[in-house]
């Protein structure tokens, strides 16, 4: 047998080398592309270029010899409409050689300045994209003689780079995991043992990196919510201006600010790619907690085995398409979380103790605060605690939760919920006569606000069969128009499939981790059944929940399945969906730990199950651009920063955070949006009052992108409606434009019109 033992090896050994050589090259260009070291270089071709409208000059076809090969991605991919600009393209453009600019010029400057601005942009219809442009000074680059020369960083498809990465990434922290385990004896105690520092300290550095890496990778993040009210909020409740402004954020203008704060801090005054790479860091702390949560889960075996399946269990979460979308941005769903997933991790611990342990009521209370102080940051949050407190039943005696463990965590809740949004909520009370203003005001029955109830349920499945199938779509709809009206339904062979009304954002992504459990609980239930059934005279025998680590593996699928269902029933909105996503990992590990006996086959499962998980996801884009020299770059003309002036803001769009840039003395009032102010009613007398007071002047703002000359036809029917029912005048001939980012895009466009209240 040895004879035949040493040719195999040899054997084995020879055919995995040329594997690895093929990981290690398709990972190195997949670094060097994604690292913008990998640039194609075109000459425009002057029988290809186009006259457009003024200065605009239009060539088609200019993909990259590299991009046509189908190894590389098209920005273009999944763009819905005609002809978008593609804001986040690095494509450089040079005339005999010197760098025209700046780049993403929306098309009134194109069409009426010229001056060598262009723009990258994706014609859908056609499949390509194309590249409109201005010369330096405005002649025709058929005819004037220059070279025209277009370098374009291009990227791998991910779906070829990131699975090899992966492996890679897996295979180096578990070698540097083992190493570190085996350096140290006292870590070679194979059950109940914790992490070391250095093992924890590699799982945390790991966790940074990519955070920090992925979001200065992705760009600046301008999403509508931060440009709606994530600023603004930050910046009322610094400066002390609740009440002094009318709604300019909208309905989210009385948002708990708390969590925003050091985002806003770090915009305001740090450059943008560390206040961006900061916002990836302090994301980074739920891969800490998922490891950590994962090493009570899985116990038994060597440390090895252990970190081999709770390594991958964590990427699974860690690079969900919520959380990655999130990461570098300023929504805080990924980390108002990090109490929540501290308060499971904490309960987790609280099995090693026995009910009759002294500790255990202290320790109840550190669960209550934390998971209190998770539901005060965002009060989503609180479709967890059905299931953390189900878990605590089911594994506790009756009489120890109800006497020692309940009393304790509800003390515990209300004193974080409290320290989370107890200031704003007291605010608020002061203000408007309602701690949730405008929320659940048909409770507290604020005279600003009709006493109606807030019900988010527009994206909530409408039966059992859509709840079932948003899973399924969710791993293959990435291409599909979110926004779009119904039915949404997977087509296959003609014939439609898994149809449901609306999908869960707006914004479309791919993943497959909610289809790979759905697919993995069914096995999961099938195989545990049969095993009962067949060992059922045994059955009484089990030692059902005796040990730590099967209360553990309980409260987390009761915590998981619980807040899987509370957040279809109530929510049905992507972007609460972050805490299940960041658990999907462990909870596929556990079913697969259900389903597989063996140690090397559960490795092999959830690896298998990572490597899929990594390289199908496509997380969404909340409006990332290239990082600028400020975050926001408004350019506002001197008259407009006149002290005392009321800005009436109208047509719905983003602009709230405008109000930190204009003098202390301005007052802001929005009167159409997502609220509709009545000058008779609520918020609109207030508006009215402020408006009647008002000596200084009044300007009508609005935010358009796109538009050569500024009138009245430049803003809604509603906004002008609404204008004259509050008996502004406004004077569309006196109008002004500013813009912001405007040392390198024009992202948003600003009008300001002077106006007069009539008496």
């Amino acid at each position: 047998m040895s004879k035949l033992r040493l040719p195999l090896t040899r054997i084995r050994t020879g055919l995995w080398w040329p594997v690895r050589l093929v990981i290690v090259l398709v990972t190195t260009l997949g670094i060097l592309s994604y690292a913008g070291l990998v640039v194609t270089e075109r000459t425009l071709d002057p029988s290809q270029i186009i006259r457009g409208p003024g200065q605009l000059w239009v060539t088609v076809a200019v993909d990259t010899p590299l991009t046509t090969l189908g190894l590389f991605a098209s920005r273009c991919d999944s763009i819905s409409g005609n002809v978008i600009a593609d804001l986040s393209s690095e494509a450089v453009l040079t005339e005999d050689g010197r760098r025209l600019g700046p780049a993403h010029a929306i098309d009134d400057r194109l069409h009426a300045d010229g001056a060598g601005v262009y723009s990258f942009r994706c014609l859908d219809d056609a499949g390509g994209r194309a590249l409109g442009f201005s010369t330096s000074d405005n002649s025709d680059p058929r005819a004037n003689g220059r070279s025209y020369r277009l370098s374009t960083p291009v990227r791998m498809v991910p779906e070829l780079f990131l699975g090899p990465f992966m492996l890679l990434v897996v295979w180096g922290l578990r070698r540097l995991l083992a190493t570190i385990a085996a350096a140290n004896p006292r870590a070679r105690i194979a059950d109940g043992d914790r992490l070391t520092w250095g093992e924890l300290a590699v799982v945390a550095l790991a966790g940074l990196a990519f955070s920090m890496a992925w979001a200065i990778g992705s760009g600046q993040d301008r999403n509508w919510d931060q440009r709606n009210y994530h600023v603004y909020a930050s910046f009322a409740w610094l400066h002390d201006r609740i009440g002094l402004d009318v709604e300019p954020g909208q309905v989210q203008t009385w948002s708990n600010p708390f969590p925003h704060i050091p985002y806003y801090l770090a915009i305001m005054h740090l450059p943008p790619m560390a206040a961006g790479a900061l916002m990836g860091a302090l994301a980074s702390l739920n891969f800490v907690l998922i490891y950590l949560i994962g090493w009570r889960l899985i116990r038994g075996g060597s440390r090895a085995t252990r970190h081999a399946l709770v390594l991958p269990a964590a990427i699974i979460g860690f690079t969900a398409a919520t959380p990655l979308s999130e990461l570098g941005t300023t929504f805080i769903d990924n980390t108002s979380c990090l109490p929540l997933l501290a308060g499971l991790l904490l309960a987790l611990h609280s099995f090693d103790l026995d009910d009759r342990d002294r500790r255990l009521p202290l320790i109840s209370l550190g669960i209550g605060i934390l998971v209190g102080l998770a539901v005060g940051l965002k009060l989503t949050h609180s479709l967890f605690l059905p299931g953390l407190a189900i878990g605590l039943l089911l594994c506790r005696r009756l009489p120890v939760t109800l006497l020692r463990i309940a009393p304790a965590g509800l003390l515990g809740i209300g004193i974080g919920f409290l320290a989370g949004d107890g200031p704003p909520a007291w605010v608020l009370w002061q203000h408007y006569g309602n701690p949730f203003f405008p929320y659940f005001n048909d409770l507290f029955k604020s005279p600003y606000y009709p006493p109606v109830p807030f019900a988010a349920a527009t994206f909530v499945p409408q039966s059992w069969g859509e709840a079932l199938s948003i899973p399924v779509l969710w791993a293959f709809l990435y291409d599909h128009g979110f926004t779009h009206p119904g039915p949404h339904c997977l087509t296959v062979w003609g014939r439609d499939w898994f149809c449901v009304a609306r999908l869960t954002s707006e914004v479309p992504f791919r993943d497959p981790r909610g289809l790979l459990l759905e697919i993995g609980l069914g096995v999961a239930a099938i195989t545990v059944l049969l095993r009962a059934f067949v060992t059922w005279p045994r059955l009484a025998q089990w030692p059902w929940l005796a040990g730590a680590e099967d209360r553990n593996r309980l409260v987390l699928m009761v915590f998981f399945l619980t807040g899987f269902a509370a957040w279809m029933a109530f929510f049905g909105y992507q972007r609460y969906f972050v805490t299940i996503d960041l658990l999907s990992g462990l909870a596929m590990a556990l079913v697969i730990l259900a389903i597989l006996p063996r140690p090397r086959h559960r490795v092999a499962a959830l690896t298998l199950a990572a490597l899929l998980a990594v390289t199908w996801t496509r997380p969404s884009d909340w409006e990332r651009v290239a990082y600028g020299r400020s975050w926001f770059g408004l350019d506002v003309p001197p008259p407009l920063m006149a002290p005392n002036t009321v800005f009436v803001m109208v047509n719905g769009r983003a602009a709230s955070y405008l109000v930190p840039f204009f003098p202390p003395s301005d007052r802001f009032v929005r009167l159409t949006g997502n609220i509709v102010l009545d000058p008779e009613v609520g918020l609109g007398r207030q508006a009215e009052r402020l408006l009647a007071d008002h000596t200084g002047p009044i300007m009508v703002v609005g935010v358009s992108p796109t538009v050569l000359e500024v009138n009245e036809r430049t803003f809604y029917d509603l906004d002008l409606e609404t204008l004259k029912r509050f008996r502004l005048d406004t004077d569309f001939s006196r109008c002004l434009t500013f813009t912001s980012r405007g040392e390198t895009l024009q992202l948003d466009r600003f009008i300001a019109c002077p106006a007069q209240r009539r008496p």
